[in-house]
């Protein structure tokens, strides 16, 4: 019979026809897992904990891998939340950094709009300057006193601000 019934895989008759093999594939799963897992979780943790173990040769030996291993799991941790930490702050600061140069270049776009207005006006108070000096050389009855004071006033400032037009 070249060819396989269903249930084949199950006992007959109540009896496993080879539990050796089954109980072996068992053991062998089972323990792959658990060496993973302490290859995993524990790493050369485990290797050096041993080596102390002969090393140092403990009265209690079990208690003393319990304590090693539970000291480097949580120094473990600690490392891992310490870098998590260094991290945070290198990030806080690198915004902290991009911040400030956000800030400057619009400090320095505000300055550059004020020097802007600054040369605006000048060049404004200038045209009113020259158009007063004008109105009032081109009439010939007195000024009235407004225009005077008004000229005079832009003059002064004109000399007193240093004001190159």
């Amino acid at each position: 019979m070249g060819r396989e019934l269903p249930g084949m895989d199950r006992p007959v008759n109540g009896r496993d026809s080879n539990p050796g093999k089954r109980k072996k594939w068992k053991e062998k799963e089972s323990e792959s897992c658990y060496d993973q897992y302490l290859k995993r979780s524990l790493g050369n943790y485990l290797s050096q904990c041993l080596q102390e173990v002969v090393e140092l040769k403990p009265r209690d030996p079990i208690e003393f891998i319990a304590k090693y291993l539970y000291k480097c799991v949580d120094n473990e941790h600690y490392h891992k939340e310490k870098i998590l930490f260094l991290q945070s702050l290198v990030q806080q600061k690198q915004l902290q950094e991009m911040e400030g140069k956000r800030r400057q270049l619009v400090i320095k776009q505000m300055m550059a709009g004020a020097e802007e207005q600054k040369r605006t006006i000048r060049q404004l108070k200038l045209a009113e300057l020259n158009d007063l000096m004008i109105t009032l050389s081109l009439e010939s009855d007195p000024p009235d006193k407004s225009l005077l004071f008004r000229a005079k006033a832009l003059a002064v400032r004109k000399r007193y601000c240093n004001i190159n037009y």
